[in-house]
């Protein structure tokens, strides 16, 4: 369900001024996680007679509303943290009590 919401607010975020540089580092769990918690305060807050609206409106006025709801987020908000670099692995040394032993080697002797 969460791709269904994100397709079109991403499309709706692409109208907004600046977008095409911060469109590349956006991150969908971020803009995702936003929808879902405030689809859940306005499903509390705003009562289902004021949602009827919506239903009747045309595709057109839909996306002309959501352009509008798109030009007032700061997308810098929603950006995805640059990964750092990974930690180089070691190899695990043994202690010379308790060396590591196959368990086949184990079980044929």
């Amino acid at each position: 369900m969460a791709f269904n919401l994100l397709s079109p607010v991403k499309a709706a975020l692409k109208d907004v001024p600046g977008a095409g540089k911060i469109e590349s580092g956006l991150s969908n769990y971020s803009v995702v996680e936003e929808v879902q918690l405030t689809c859940r305060g306005m499903e509390i807050a705003i009562a289902a007679d004021d949602w009827k609206p919506f239903a009747l409106m045309s595709v057109l006025l839909f996306v002309q509303f959501l352009r509008d709801c798109a030009s007032h987020v700061d997308l810098k908000r929603f950006l995805s943290s640059p990964r750092g670099a990974k930690k180089p692995t070691t190899k695990k040394k043994y202690d010379s009590k308790h060396p590591h032993v196959a368990t086949f080697r184990l079980l044929t002797t």
